[in-house]
C-alpha cells in the first residue's frame, strides 16, 4: 500500500468512522460554501458548480481553487481504493439521484439557500473528476476489514506489521543474548576472585600451620639439651665427690 498525504489520511479515517457518502467527504474541506450538482439549463448535463461567498479581490479565486484540488484529491483516494478492493459501493434503496448539494451543515444549507444573491456561481472544469462523483454521488461508500486494520495499525500494512514484529522480537533475542553474555562474564569474574582470596587464605592457612610446626619443633629440640645438662653435671659432681 502507498503512502497517504495527511488531506488523504483525513479522507480515509472519515471513510472508516461512517463518512460513507461523496456529500460527507466534501464537506470535510468545505466551510461556508455549497457544492452543487445539478443541470444550468434543461436542456443541459448534469454538472458541478460551488457556490461561494463573495469576495473581493483573487480570495475567491484562490477558495475556489482549494475547494477543486481537494475534491479531485478525493476522487484519486476513492479510485485507488477501488482499485485495490480497500472500498466497495452499493446503491440504497432509493436508487438514483443524480444531484445534491454539499454543504457542511443544514444551518448553512438553508441559510444558502435564502440568499442566493450572496454567493458566487463557480463551474467545476475537471470532467473526469465531475463524471466519477456524478456517477458515484447516490451510492454507499464501504471500508474493507483490510483497510479498517490499516488504519487501526496507524497505518502500516499486515506485512509491515508483521516485518516489524520480528524486528521487534529479532532485537529483544539480541538484547537477552547480550545480557546473559554479560552476566557469564560477571559471574565467571566473580568466581576467579572467590578462588583467588580462596587461594590466598588456604596458603595464609598453610603457611601458619607451618609456622606452628616450626615453633613446636623448635620446642621439642630444646627440652632434651636441657636434661642432658643436668645429667652431665650429676656426672661431674659425683666425679667430684670420688
Amino acid at each position: 500500500m502507498r503512502q497517504f498525504s495527511e488531506i488523504e489520511k483525513k479522507i480515509l479515517e472519515a471513510i472508516c468512522a461512517g463518512s460513507n457518502q461523496m456529500a460527507n467527504l466534501v464537506c470535510l474541506f468545505l466551510d461556508n460554501e455549497t457544492v452543487r450538482i445539478s443541470k444550468a439549463n434543461d436542456a443541459s448535463p448534469m454538472a458541478i458548480f460551488i457556490d461561494l461567498k463573495k469576495f473581493e479581490g483573487e480570495e475567491i479565486v484562490n477558495r475556489a481553487y482549494s475547494i477543486t484540488e481537494k475534491i479531485v484529491v478525493i476522487v484519486n483516494l476513492l479510485k485507488y481504493l477501488e482499485a485495490n478492493s480497500l472500498i466497495t459501493y452499493f446503491l440504497p434503496s432509493h436508487g438514483r439521484v443524480f444531484s445534491g448539494n454539499y454543504t457542511r451543515t443544514q444551518e448553512l444549507y438553508d441559510y444558502w439557500q435564502n440568499h442566493k444573491s450572496e454567493y458566487t456561481e463557480w463551474p467545476f472544469t475537471d470532467e473526469k473528476t465531475q463524471t466519477y462523483i456524478i456517477e458515484n454521488t447516490d451510492y454507499i461508500i464501504l471500508p474493507t476489514e483490510e483497510l479498517r486494520v490499516y488504519l487501526q495499525n496507524k497505518y502500516k500494512s499486515k506485512e509491515e506489521t508483521r516485518h516489524q514484529n520480528q524486528m521487534i522480537a529479532t532485537w529483544a533475542a539480541i538484547a537477552v543474548s547480550l545480557f546473559l553474555g554479560l552476566f557469564g562474564i560477571y559471574q565467571n569474574t566473580g568466581t576467579k576472585t572467590q578462588e583467588i582470596i580462596l587461594e590466598k587464605n588456604q596458603k595464609k592457612e598453610l603457611f601458619e600451620i607451618i609456622s606452628a610446626k616450626k615453633i613446636n619443633h623448635k620446642d621439642s629440640a630444646i627440652k632434651p639439651t636441657i636434661g642432658i645438662s643436668k645429667n652431665s653435671c650429676g656426672k661431674s659432681s659425683e666425679n667430684n665427690k670420688k
